[in-house]
């Protein structure tokens, strides 16, 4: 038997010169978001992984 977890997580990319912490990003979504929507886990990356299509590649967020 399988069973997967999912967790509501957020990736950002940071714009030069910008400072914003996880605790910022996490009350911005509860003033704005249900519950369930809010992100649990909140990572800073230096960029978004794309395809040759320019789609954002989901599994290699997951593994980082």
């Amino acid at each position: 038997m399988r069973t997967d977890v999912h967790v509501v997580g957020a990736f950002i990319v940071l714009q030069p010169n910008t400072q914003l912490d996880a605790a910022a990003v996490g009350a911005f979504a509860r003033e704005r978001l249900a519950a369930y929507k809010c992100p649990r886990e909140i990572r800073f990356v230096d960029a978004l992984p794309r395809t040759v299509n320019g789609k954002i590649k989901r599994a290699a967020l997951v593994r980082s």
